[in-house]
């Protein structure tokens, strides 16, 4: 099921994200801006109506480790293509190998 809607009254784009993903803005805020950032943003993501976290386990993981190597892509570019591949329809990314895998991928 694609994971890609507008809230009730057009406010805001959903989106996804992993668990994973969510842990490394949580370390990132943590290492620029503090621990309260950090522990303020992984509280609150989780309960925006608009965000939907996806659950990423062992096996993703594994196929993950093993596409990124196969294509020559990062792993969490090769994570975000095994999400696509099984329930989103597209992903913003910055990771420019992600031309190497069938993702239609909106690149800033």
């Amino acid at each position: 099921m694609p994971i890609s809607w507008r809230r009730e009254g057009g406010e805001g784009e959903g989106v996804a994200t992993t668990v994973v993903r969510l842990s490394e803005v949580a370390n990132v805020l943590e290492d620029v801006a503090g621990l309260n950032l950090a522990i303020s943003f992984a509280k609150d993501t989780p309960l925006k109506r608009n965000v939907a976290i996806e659950d990423v386990g062992d096996e993703d993981y594994v196929e993950n480790v093993l596409l990124a190597e196969e294509r020559g892509v990062s792993i969490n570019g090769a994570l975000a293509h095994i999400l696509v591949e099984k329930r989103v329809k597209e992903i913003y990314a910055f990771d420019k190998h992600l031309e190497n895998l069938n993702v239609k991928a909106l690149i800033d």
